[in-house]
Formats: C-alpha cells, sequence, structure tokens
C-alpha cells in the first residue's frame, strides 16, 4: 500500500479488490436537505418550537424517508 497517497488507495479497485466505490448519489446529504425543507413546509411557525422539539421531528422525518427509500430499493419502484 502506498502510504503517501493512501486516500487514493481507498478507491483503487485495480489494485485493492476491497476499495471503497465511488458513491454514485449521496443519499445522506439529500434525505437530509430533504428532512429540513419539508420540516420548515410542514411547520410555518417553527420559530415558536423548542430546539428538542424541532430535532425529534427532523428525526422522524429522516427516518421516514429512510424508509420509504428503502421499501422503494426493494420493491424496485420506478423513479
Amino acid at each position: 500500500m502506498d502510504t503517501d497517497n493512501i486516500c487514493l488507495d481507498f478507491f483503487d479497485l485495480q489494485e485493492n479488490e476491497h476499495a471503497l466505490r465511488p458513491q454514485m448519489n449521496v443519499l445522506r446529504d439529500s434525505l437530509g436537505e430533504l428532512a429540513i425543507r419539508l420540516l420548515f413546509e410542514r411547520n410555518p411557525n417553527i420559530s415558536q418550537k423548542s430546539n428538542t422539539e424541532i430535532m425529534k421531528e427532523l428525526y422522524r422525518l429522516i427516518d421516514q424517508l429512510h424508509k420509504d427509500y428503502s421499501f422503494m430499493l426493494e420493491h424496485d419502484c420506478p423513479d
């Protein structure tokens, strides 16, 4: 392993069969952004909620989006 270029070795598929594959899409960031947009859309008076309430709602939204995405993958739903 070339320790001078260790970050590149993570993606070196020719030299390392266990190398990380570059992501095709950044699901985590996309779902997080979608959840925040949904949070604001569903809560027009969000500034009146406590930070704890906001975080709990955001967590619920992200959890549901992950479940929906997994369902789509399992059932081969169209885009």
